[in-house]
């Protein structure tokens, strides 16, 4: 790509709002595809195509989000408050404070018979594991009330004198909590959900450019991929752009603005 393509169109970093909410966070990538289908018309006697034009427009954008929050995954799956009607993304299924019962994974060495604190007390007792710290005895890991104690009230664990686990040794320690979390459910609604969609990318020169699509809505997988953060590349959404009908003709899937 040439400098002076390059200096307007957005190759860097761009904000993407959706019903003018921003999506992660001003590090996103964003892929434009226009398309057009055309019909052929040619001469009978001698089969030579003589004209053309349009039956067809459509336009797909492809984003990547950096840096999502989990309350804006209700928009990653498209959770909508009613079947045929797209006002607002549903708050059903999501809840910013409740609790559910989770797994809890932590590292703490067991020196001679002494507790250790585990950061969820009042944790369930049958479901706490003990494992050496390269996980050699996975699945079973040491036996409680035999390589180990513990106190669910009190959170703690402790080593038994001449049990398996060395003294000093770190372990990994595993067990089920009620956990006040952040949760959100998916599935089983009917619904779909279009809003604007723009995509901002500041230019060098400290312009904006920005694209602007009426009306997008989400298409398609979203691949969230849990993985070490210097692996992780964001979260895919694919946005389908529908035609204003409002707007004249020529305008009426997005368009492009840069400010002066």
């Amino acid at each position: 790509m040439s400098k002076a393509v390059a200096s307007t169109i957005p190759i860097g970093p761009c904000r993407i709002y959706w019903n003018d909410i921003l999506m992660g966070s001003p590090k996103g990538q964003a892929s434009i595809r226009y398309n057009k289908e055309s019909v052929q018309a040619g001469l009978d006697d001698s089969g030579i195509n003589v004209i053309s034009h349009k039956t067809k427009e459509s336009c797909e954008v492809d984003v990547v989000l950096a840096d999502f929050k989990i309350h804006q995954l209700r928009y990653v799956y498209d959770a909508a408050t009613e079947f045929a009607e797209t006002p607002a993304i549903g708050t059903l299924q999501y809840d910013e404070s409740t609790s559910t019962i989770m797994r809890h994974d932590e590292n703490h060495e067991l020196a001679g018979v002494a507790n250790v604190t585990v950061d969820t007390a009042k944790f369930i007792t049958s479901t706490i594991n003990v494992f050496k710290s390269d996980w050699s005895n996975t699945p079973d890991g040491y036996t409680r009330a035999t390589d180990f104690t513990c106190d669910s009230t009190a959170g703690t664990v402790a080593r038994i004198a001449g049990g398996d686990i060395s003294d000093g040794d770190t372990v990994h320690i595993e067990y089920n909590s009620t956990t006040t979390v952040s949760l959100l459910g998916v599935g089983g609604e009917l619904a779909d959900f279009e809003a604007n969609l723009k995509i901002v990318h500041q230019l060098d020169n400290g312009k904006m450019l920005q694209f602007y699509a009426y009306r997008a809505k989400k298409m398609g997988a979203s691949d969230i991929a849990i993985s070490m953060a210097d692996a992780f590349g964001g979260i895919p959404m694919t946005f389908h752009c529908l035609g204003d009908m409002t707007e004249p003709q020529g305008k009426q899937l997005f368009k492009w603005s840069l400010e002066a």
